[in-house]
């Protein structure tokens, strides 16, 4: 009965929206500084009458795309699957437009939602099977910032009831150590300590940055190198100093197989891997992993907690992108409470974009492509 139904249905019509989002503060990372988060979200309609939301999270310095090449990718998309069935859509995604990753899986988790609201599942059981009881106990990050704003902020996070803090690094290696002392301080031991230099350092720099961050009991460190340095993430991974987790070296199966030797684990982000199926995919070759983002929404947020309940290779989580935002306009979704990541429990994605969302914002676009 739903096979039949979901393979009837045909893409009706689509809706693009690129949306700055304002963030509460600046976020640097690197040598980036953000102030608005460039959101493109994707509502499809579907001749059963049911909608699906997707949102692609574009940021420059990791997938090379922005918030208008989005737009413009998204368009051309719903394009070429508009009046196709959901099945098809999905296929084709495999296919088009490979180097477009946070365009492609905006579409796929829209289409995804759609099929799981189809099979009446809450999207997690629908890719599944999953672990129901599973507590995605998630990150709070803090940016490159002077150590008395960072341990002001590392007090606050903890503060709020969260036992876990991420610590962005790469503004030098002494720069980075003095705030991990000063965070490690306001903090305490008990606190869980993890830290990414977003591809700040050479194989040279990476192992005083290793052997000055060992009194500070660190989680792991994501992405010490550039991306592409394989053979100086295998050497920092191999002083069996502080775990090395991949993650602007990891996009694909494919760069995970190349992976093999070089590092302890991998970060997962649906923006990388063009998708919750590809996300999966990259889970089953079985590294600890963890489900990370970028600048997404609740909605994209919410998606990206689906995919770590699914797999059993997820046991990290970095799920707090849009506590940063300064506009929430997402029904449904997710909710964090004392650090712990809570799921809607309705079929299918469970979260959309209020109606009137549009109405709040200032330079907003939006455009339509309808089936014939």
């Amino acid at each position: 009965m739903i096979r039949s139904r979901v393979k009837q249905s045909v893409l009706e019509s689509a809706r693009i929206f690129w949306v700055p989002v304002p963030l509460k503060k600046p976020f640097r990372i690197a040598t980036m500084v953000a102030h608005q988060a460039p959101c493109v979200f994707l509502q499809l309609r579907w001749t059963d009458g049911l909608e699906s939301w997707g949102e692609a999270a574009p940021l420059h310095s990791i997938n090379g795309e922005t918030g208008r090449t989005c737009f413009a990718a998204l368009q051309d998309l719903a394009e070429w699957l508009v009046n196709q069935e959901a099945q098809p859509c999905l296929a084709l995604l495999g296919r088009l437009m490979p180097f477009q990753h946070a365009a492609v899986s905006a579409f796929e988790m829209a289409v995804q939602d759609y099929l799981s609201q189809a099979a009446g599942l809450p999207l997690w059981r629908f890719l599944g099977p999953g672990d129901p009881d599973k507590a995605l106990r998630t990150d709070q990050t803090i940016s490159i910032l002077p150590p008395p704003q960072a341990a002001e902020e590392a007090a606050r996070i903890v503060h709020e009831g969260f036992t876990i803090i991420k610590v962005k690094l790469g503004d030098g290696v002494r720069a980075d150590l003095a705030r991990l002392e000063a965070i490690r301080i306001a903090v305490g031991e008990e606190v869980t300590l993890r830290v990414d230099a977003n591809q700040a350092y050479d194989a040279i720099e990476g192992e005083t940055l290793l052997r000055g961050l060992e009194p500070f009991g660190i989680e792991f460190i994501e992405q010490p190198v550039a991306k592409t340095d394989l053979a100086g993430m295998k050497a920092l991974n191999d002083l069996g100093l502080v775990p090395v987790m991949a993650d602007e070296s990891c996009f694909s199966v494919l760069d995970g197989l190349a992976l093999r030797g070089c590092c302890w684990g991998v970060n997962v982000k649906l923006s990388k891997s063009r998708g919750l199926a590809g996300g999966l995919a990259i889970a089953q070759l079985g590294y600890p992993s963890m489900v990370g983002g970028m600048i997404e929404t609740r909605l994209g947020t919410t998606a990206a907690a689906h995919l770590a309940r699914a797999h059993p290779s997820f046991q990290y989580f970095d799920l707090d992108s849009s506590l940063g935002h300064g506009a929430d306009w997402v029904i449904g979704g997710i909710s964090v409470r004392d650090g712990v990541v809570h799921l809607p429990d309705s079929p299918g994605l469970g979260a959309s974009l209020d109606s009137g969302f549009l109405s709040h914002v200032a330079g907003s676009q939006v455009v339509e492509v309808r089936g014939g």
